[in-house]
């Protein structure tokens, strides 16, 4: 608050001081905003690293929830950012050193389609992993992918959602640059192979 040049116990004074402090609360207000927003981009930062520590083991990926993931460069770049996953099947991948149980992972997972039956978990590296210069901190960001199924209709028409986004190192924003539709799992097609360890 700004200091008083008339006494504070006048009509002045105390106008004057009404006056500073509406504007030093919508000064507190903005700052409150700010730190709001700081915090949602800290608990996205944290969902969506906890999704990819875990999302490798999901039985039908993105069907209850995000599924994330990381893609390669060279399908990023082969694909110009378009998602034709029929023309071209993602290049997915998970992180063993990333991942909640490393040792599972490299065993393989289970999907709810084929039994009980162990399924490879496609594998890769960080330094495979894309990278995109973020709009906002316009640092070298992660390229995470998100598979879901926002629409279970009783019809079978489904709707499943693939969509990429960067996580920026500076600003921990994370910007959705390309998304898409389709009524299939994305995710069924899939143009790594991996051999499971174990």
């Amino acid at each position: 608050m700004k200091s008083l040049s008339v006494p504070f116990f006048s009509a002045e004074g105390l106008t004057f001081a009404t006056v500073c402090a509406k504007s030093d609360i919508q000064a507190v207000e903005e700052n409150i905003r700010e730190l709001e927003d700081k915090r949602r981009r800290l608990e996205r930062l944290i969902r969506t690293v906890e999704r990819l520590r875990k999302s490798w083991k999901d039985e039908d990926p993105g069907k209850y929830g995000e599924c994330r993931f990381l893609v390669s460069r060279a399908w990023l770049e082969s694909t110009s950012c378009q998602l034709l996953v029929d023309a071209h099947p993602i290049d997915y991948f998970w992180v063993p050193e990333m991942a909640d149980d490393p040792e599972a992972m490299r065993r393989g997972r289970k999907m709810d389609r084929r039994g009980d039956a162990l399924v490879p978990v496609p594998l890769g590296t960080l330094d495979e992993a894309a990278r995109r210069p973020c709009p906002h901190c316009r640092s070298d960001g992660l390229v995470v992918g998100c598979h879901d199924q926002p629409d279970d209709s009783q019809d079978g028409n489904d709707t499943w959602e693939l969509n990429l986004s960067v996580l920026g190192p500076a600003c921990l924003e994370e910007t959705v640059f390309t998304r898409s539709v389709c009524s299939y799992r994305c995710l069924d097609k899939s143009a790594r192979l991996t051999t499971p360890t174990g």
